[in-house]
């Protein structure tokens, strides 16, 4: 069968036959759940993040390295209170890993609502964005939690990360 014929959480009549030998077994395809995990915990300022998403399900051919995060059955979210990035997609690391990643960088906003900007090789970035795995920049307060959700057919898998304008005040 083609990967479109499976449908998940249905059951399958496996049948092996070999000359005049048969083996019969049942099988069940089940969707999995994902996980979304980060390189850090605490960012700061002008920093990345490597974003991580592991759902296996999401890789749809295994002679491709695919992308997650921008349809309906694989949707991710990025929000502080200063903006929100929805849509932007994660490529897979490989063909068949279904293993997803992609790089957002963090913009600081100061109190009086200037922005510290985020230098990308000699340019500023200013405002939050990203639509592919290599341009994601979200603007975000001096002592931030951002919340990360992505979503297949099965779940939502949260992340929190904070991020701060300098280490000087964690305890």
């Amino acid at each position: 069968m083609k990967g479109d014929e499976w449908r998940i959480g249905e059951e399958y009549k496996v049948v092996a036959k070999h000359s005049t030998k048969e083996a019969v077994d049942f099988t069940r395809i089940d969707a999995r759940k994902p996980v979304l995990q980060s390189d850090k915990s605490v960012y700061k300022w002008g920093s990345d993040m490597i974003l991580t998403i592991i759902d296996p399900d999401g890789d749809k051919d295994s002679q491709l390295a695919e992308f997650v995060g921008d349809t309906g059955n694989s949707k991710l979210i990025i929000q502080s209170s200063k903006g929100t990035i929805q849509n932007y997609r994660l490529k897979e690391t490989g063909n068949s890993t279904g293993i997803f990643q992609g790089i957002l960088g963090f913009i600081g906003v100061n109190d009086d609502e200037t922005t510290e900007h985020y230098d990308l090789e000699g340019r500023n970035v200013i405002q939050t964005q990203g639509f592919e795995y290599d341009d994601g920049f979200l603007e975000v307060s001096k002592d931030e939690k951002i919340k990360i959700s992505y979503s297949n057919d099965v779940e939502t898998a949260e992340l929190v990360v904070r991020v701060v304008k300098d280490y000087s005040h964690l305890s």
